[in-house]
Order: C-alpha cells, then sequence, then structure tokens
C-alpha cells in the first residue's frame, strides 16, 4: 500500500504550517465593511478580514504557512516571502474543496476588481467567486460568478473582475486536489478595490442594508462561522483528512459589468 505524501513531502521541512486564525472576521462580526482596503491581506501585518468556510460547504482548509517551499513532488513550488496561505491534500475527490471567505462587502457600484499573487499545481482548479453575504435560505447559498486563475510559473500575481453587487462575500475556492502524490495551492497578498459612491450605494440603502444584515446575522450558517473560527488559534496541526465531496455547486461564468 502506497503512503500518502504528508506535508513535509509536499512541502518541505523548513514549512511550518499553522491554523488560520481568524480573529479579524470574528471582530468585525464578518463584516460589512465599507472599502476593498478592510478586505486587503499579506497575511504578516493586522488581522484579515477572512476566514475558512466550514463544512458542508467545503472539505478542506487554508492553513497559514511560513518558510521556502523545498517540495519532493513539486520542484517549481515558489518561495513566498513572509506568511502566506497554502491548501493540500491527495486523492481527494474532485468536488473536495478549500473555500476561504472574505467579510462581506456592503456595497460595491463599480466591478470589484481582486488581485492576488498565487500558484497551483497542475490538477488543482483555483477560483475567486461571490456568494451572497446573508441569504434568506441557509440550506442553498451557491458560488457565484466564479473566474478562474491561470496555470502561472513561480509566484505569479493575477487580477480577476468580479460584477458589482451588495452584501456579498468573496471567496477563493481551490479543488481538484487528485494527484496520488499530492496537490498544493499558494495564495498570498490578496487585494479588493471597487468604488461605493455611486447612487446604488446612497445613504438610503447604505441604512437598509444595515437593517437587514442585523436580521440576517442570526442566521445558523452565520453562528457556524463565528463558532468554528473562533476555535483557530496560532497552533501547529497536522494535515486535514479530505471528506467525502459533494457535487460542485459553482458555475463558471463570464464577468457581466
Amino acid at each position: 500500500i502506497q503512503n500518502c505524501p504528508t506535508s513535509a513531502d509536499l512541502l518541505g521541512r523548513n514549512v511550518l504550517l499553522h491554523e488560520f486564525d481568524s480573529n479579524g472576521y470574528n471582530s468585525e462580526g464578518g463584516g460589512p465593511v465599507t472599502a476593498g482596503e478592510a478586505l486587503s491581506c499579506d497575511f504578516d501585518k493586522s488581522p484579515c478580514c477572512w476566514a475558512n468556510v466550514p463544512p458542508p460547504d467545503d472539505q478542506l482548509d487554508w492553513q497559514l504557512a511560513s518558510g521556502a517551499p523545498e517540495s519532493t513532488v513539486f520542484k517549481d513550488a515558489p518561495v513566498p516571502n513572509g506568511h502566506y496561505l497554502v491548501a493540500h491534500a491527495s486523492n481527494s475527490a474532485p468536488s473536495d474543496e478549500a473555500q476561504f471567505a472574505s467579510c462581506a462587502i456592503g456595497c460595491a457600484s463599480s466591478p470589484i476588481l481582486v488581485r492576488a499573487r498565487h500558484w497551483q499545481s497542475e490538477n488543482v482548479l483555483l477560483q475567486v467567486c461571490q456568494r451572497e453575504s446573508f441569504p434568506s435560505t441557509v440550506n442553498f447559498n451557491p458560488l457565484l460568478n466564479c473566474q478562474e486563475f491561470p496555470l502561472v510559473s513561480g509566484l505569479g500575481a493575477t487580477e480577476l473582475m468580479l460584477p458589482k453587487a451588495s452584501l456579498v462575500d468573496i471567496v477563493f475556492v481551490a479543488s481538484n486536489f487528485v494527484g496520488e502524490n499530492g496537490d498544493i495551492a499558494i495564495l498570498d497578498d490578496i487585494e479588493i478595490s471597487y468604488e461605493s459612491d455611486g447612487d446604488e450605494c446612497g445613504v438610503d440603502d447604505l441604512d437598509l442594508s444595515k437593517s437587514s444584515v442585523e436580521e440576517s446575522k442570526q442566521s445558523p450558517r452565520q453562528d457556524k462561522l463565528a463558532e468554528l473560527n473562533s476555535r483557530a488559534t496560532h497552533k501547529m496541526i497536522s494535515v486535514k483528512a479530505s471528506a467525502s465531496g459533494q457535487p460542485l455547486t459553482f458555475g463558471q461564468s463570464a464577468f457581466s459589468g
């Protein structure tokens, strides 16, 4: 029986992995935020307004990493500066996902520009999507308008555009960790930018949004997300085994302004 590759095989022994601490997300109550700068994150400075999404929406976690990868499997894995995010697994179902969600965007009157540095092994599908922040129906809240990150050499910097919207989360999604020798995805230097001075982001609309947010924050999904992330601490953890996957719930679509 062939043993599954360990994190040391995939990343090298110089890389230290910690559970991602979602204090920044929890301290803001999951949002909404009023400017894209609040969602920018290099994983080195102040707490970020981001969190791992709990099951059943995903089956894998993004972890906080430090140290230079020296992979025995992926000789071309890049060397990020400082701390960065990594997701990895082997022999997972194609639909097993690692989802990383932002605090809610209150209102964007322009398309939302997403910038990030990234690298993923050949099998991995890495996307950025939108999801309704405070859905009225908690049992069905699909990912929307997903845009795919290209395969790159080294730690590439990519810009992708998502449609303007109100009360949406930005969600990074990595899936298809199907390789017998393991697969990895790396994220760093996330930047989100958009305008919020259009007519659709007027004072009356924002007040109405705030009212609906306070009601919706009582939803079981938000309570579950806060509970899960409150347990996150900067402690060493072992590789999380992948769970049985569910069918893909997201659809890829072309950008619509």
